[in-house]
């Protein structure tokens, strides 16, 4: 009933299926898997893509001026994120912040933090976000950052449309 029953549930390296639907959720992913969305393989603005499973933040966190609310939160490597659409606008939250006229209520969709860019940082690689719709946030769609000077490569960020937000993808 839940994308985070779903990674608790899957063995590592294993692939959770998302149906179509809305799910009000701030998920953590502990472990290398593939998640897939009804759109895998479509093309974030595919005129053609079916029904959504639409990720909403469970929190009214947009920026406290330490802290962002992170939809989903990275803290391994070896993730597959393909065909789900992130929306940081989630009406039954009321105020957050106000973003190209859009009440938004979280900072990024997808982060190795759970504080965006306020936070420590899982050290990642093998990294693949791709075939999302990414909207309505008040930073980052993406936001990845690890050490200077570390070795942590291999992201791939793919085939995604960004809409509303301060920057699509941030990396450091």
């Amino acid at each position: 009933a839940t994308i985070q029953g779903g990674i608790i549930a899957v063995a590592s390296g294993g692939t959770v299926n998302v149906a179509a639907g809305t799910y009000v959720e701030n998920d953590t992913i502990p472990k290398a898997m593939t998640l897939l969305g009804p759109n895998a393989g479509k093309a974030g603005c595919d005129p053609t893509r079916t029904a959504e499973a639409i990720v909403l933040p469970a929190t009214n966190q947009p920026n406290d001026g330490s802290a962002s609310c992170v939809v989903f939160e990275l803290q391994t490597s070896g993730i597959t994120i393909d065909g789900f659409q992130f929306d940081g606008h989630n009406p039954t939250l009321g105020a957050g912040y106000s973003m190209g006229g859009v009440n938004v209520n979280a900072g990024f969709a997808i982060a190795n933090s759970a504080e965006g860019d306020a936070g420590s940082f899982a050290q990642i690689d093998h990294i693949t976000i791709q075939n999302n719709h990414i909207r309505n946030f008040a930073w980052q769609g993406i936001y990845l950052e690890v050490d200077f000077d570390s070795n942590h490569s291999w992201n791939y960020i793919r085939n995604n449309c960004f809409e509303n937000m301060w920057e699509g993808v941030q990396t450091y």
